[in-house]
C-alpha cells in the first residue's frame, strides 16, 4: 500500500467519488475544491495497491500535526479490509495525525465511527465548529 499524490487531470475522479461518498456539508463546492490543489499545505493522495487507485486521501500539513479532512476507500474495493491497513501506514508516515469524522447520528456515521475506534483511534469529546 502507498499514497500517490494526485494529478490535477485526476481531480474530476475524485470529486465524483466525494460527492458520492459525502454529504455536502463535508465536502467544498467544485470550483472551491479545486482551487485547493493550489494550497501547499492541502495534499490529495490515491490511495494505491499494487498497482490499482483503491481509494484517496484529502489533508492538510499544519504546524505540528497533520489533518485527515476525507479518507475513502472506494465502493468496489470495501470489505477486503484495505481501509484497515490504510491507516497504520498513515500513522506511520503522518504522527500526530488527526482524522475528522462526523458523529455517529445516522446509521452511515455510525458505521464511520466504529471503523476508526475498531483501529485504534479515539473520539475526541471536545465539541467543535467545522467550517464551512
Amino acid at each position: 500500500m502507498r499514497l500517490l499524490e494526485i494529478k490535477r487531470e485526476d481531480f474530476d475522479g475524485i470529486y465524483a467519488e466525494m460527492k458520492k461518498n459525502f454529504i455536502p456539508e463535508e465536502r467544498r463546492e467544485y470550483e472551491h475544491a479545486k482551487r485547493m490543489l493550489d494550497c501547499p499545505e492541502f495534499h490529495v493522495c490515491h490511495v494505491v495497491n499494487g498497482e490499482e487507485k483503491t481509494g484517496f486521501v484529502s489533508y492538510w500539513c499544519l504546524d505540528g500535526v497533520t489533518f485527515f479532512e476525507h479518507f475513502v476507500i472506494y465502493e468496489k474495493f470495501r470489505g477486503a479490509g484495505l481501509g484497515a491497513k490504510v491507516l497504520p501506514l498513515l500513522q506511520k508516515k503522518f504522527s500526530p495525525l488527526v482524522l475528522e469524522c462526523e458523529r455517529p447520528e445516522a446509521p452511515l456515521q455510525a458505521r464511520r465511527a466504529a471503523f476508526y475506534l475498531r483501529n485504534g483511534f479515539y473520539e475526541n469529546d471536545c465539541d467543535y465548529h467545522q467550517p464551512p
